[in-house]
């Protein structure tokens, strides 16, 4: 269940002044203006800039309402102003394994989630342009404690069981009309993809429970300090990532885990910054951005001896571009990236620096006889450049030479959009050779206030034995929420 409140407190003595939103300049990849040529509405907010954006509207004076002004004089917001919100959810999930854990393994089959998660939320207005934004996170897991924390180890319980973190937490404001900047803990997305990423192997992912979530819901905020230029149909973005962040990946204990014994991460141990930009051109339906990012490889690669492994990160390039274009109810879009100095290890002690090809080619339709609903197909193909060995290859963590992903997905609006069915397959291969999965989900809402959701992912682990644990395990999950 998840509870959510707002409330909006201004700290001037003059309350009989009402608000108007003003929406800060985000960093997206994929959108574009509308036909005026202002800037691009970005579709990567934080959600509560979004629920901001959707509940202060416009407060007039005079005849008509809020919604629909009629006639009036716009009052302008006294500053600084407080808008808060509280959000309470409730998480079930079950884990449908039948395997039983190997000896000295937890037994991860049955009640694998009942999760109770905070958020509390605030966005401080400082003035017309700019503002300061926040969201503490508190969760608990109670599914591990009533299947016994004795069986678990105290990293998997700080980082899957209970906690308390900073999320997002930045400053944003206009320096000049054509120049934004953003200091602080925030998201970024790159490129267009909707279920295979390509530029988007810069941002840094929750990968603990793959498929149970879209891939872009498990973006993890990253420190950073960003500059937006923009002029017309022309933008430059600038971006420092003040402190290294990686993927989270599953811990031993988890039905995900595939790393063996004696596994420990280990994070960069001297502070490098890391850098990025892209350059995006449009028009009103055509999008075309280059990016280019030095920064620590996501994923991580292993060192050391077998059952003394050690995950190492290392720094690599990254140089591509993405393309979109709108036709009829059709958005054709493709994605290339290019890897350079990317590191592999050759025998756990000694590493290869590698050239990899990402490129990608997708489709959406819209469906015109029903509300917001499409339908999304995606390939994407991938080549490890010499020197990069069959040896290599066999290795963990290391992905094959070549290799040729695909996803279709839907989502269907019924009801009035009150329903939404969702659907998807993803394939590790033509044939889900090495592995893939089915996602099935729906969300309807009750009331205004209230939806519950649910639903399944399937997991096939094809001839890659690096997917087995997860091959091995499907997933039920529900939600219950109300917004209010």
């Amino acid at each position: 269940m998840a509870l959510s409140a707002a409330g909006v407190f201004s700290l001037s003595a003059q309350s009989s002044e009402s608000a108007e939103s003003s929406r800060s300049t985000e960093n997206v990849q994929s959108e574009s203006p509308d036909s005026t040529g202002a800037d691009p509405e970005q579709a990567d907010l934080s959600e509560f800039e979004q629920v901001f954006d959707e509940q202060a509207g416009r407060l007039v004076t005079g005849t008509g309402t809020e919604s629909t002004p009629v006639s009036g004089t716009e009052v302008r917001a006294s500053f600084p102003k407080l808008q808060y919100w509280l959000q309470l959810e409730l998480f079930s999930g079950f884990s449908w394994n039948e395997k039983a854990p190997d000896e000295g393994q937890t037994d991860q089959r049955g009640l694998s989630n009942l999760r109770g998660l905070l958020d509390a939320s605030a966005r401080l207005e400082l003035s017309d342009s700019w503002s300061l934004s926040g969201k503490l996170r508190f969760f608990y897991d109670a599914a591990f404690f009533l299947k016994g924390s004795d069986s678990y180890s105290s990293d998997f319980l700080s980082e899957n069981a209970y906690g308390i973190d900073v999320t997002e937490l930045f400053l944003v404001g206009v320096v000049f009309p054509f120049w934004t900047v953003k200091v602080g803990k925030d998201f970024v997305g790159w490129g267009d993809s909707q279920y295979l990423a390509v530029l988007d192997e810069i941002s840094p992912f929750d990968r603990r429970m793959p498929g149970v979530a879209e891939y872009k819901e498990n973006r993890l905020a990253v420190l950073q300090w960003q500059n937006q230029f923009s002029r017309k149909h022309l933008k430059l973005g600038t971006y420092v990532f003040l402190s290294p962040t990686q993927d989270q990946l599953p811990t031993s204990g988890s039905p995900f885990y595939h790393g063996g014994t004696g596994q420990k991460n280990e994070t960069p141990a001297a502070f490098e910054p890391e850098f990025a930009l892209d350059l995006s051109l449009w028009t009103t339906s055509f999008d075309l951005s280059f990016v280019y990012a030095y920064y620590y490889r996501r994923q991580p690669y292993a060192a050391g001896v077998p059952g003394n492994l050690s995950l190492k990160y290392a720094r690599k390039h990254l140089a591509g571009l993405s393309a979109s274009l709108s036709v009829w109810q059709l958005v054709l879009r493709s994605e290339w990236a290019f890897h350079l100095d990317e590191t592999y290890p050759r025998d756990f002690v000694d590493v290869d620096h590698v050239t990899r090809l990402v490129g990608l080619a997708g489709i959406d339709f819209f469906i015109p006889v029903l509300s917001e609903s499409l339908i999304s197909l995606e390939f994407r193909y991938t080549n490890l450049f010499a020197p990069y060995s069959e040896e290599q290859e066999a290795l963990p963590y290391n992905p094959r030479q070549e290799q040729l992903n695909w996803a279709v997905g839907t989502e269907i609006g019924l009801l009035h959009a009150k329903l939404k069915l969702r659907a998807q397959v993803l394939s590790n291969g033509i044939l889900f050779n090495d592995g893939g999965l089915l996602r099935l989900g729906a969300t309807y809402d009750l009331t205004d206030h209230w939806s519950i959701s649910g639903g399944a992912v399937f997991y096939m682990n094809g001839t890659d034995d690096r997917n087995t644990n997860v091959a091995e395990d499907q997933y039920v999950f529900a939600k219950l929420t109300l917004q209010t």
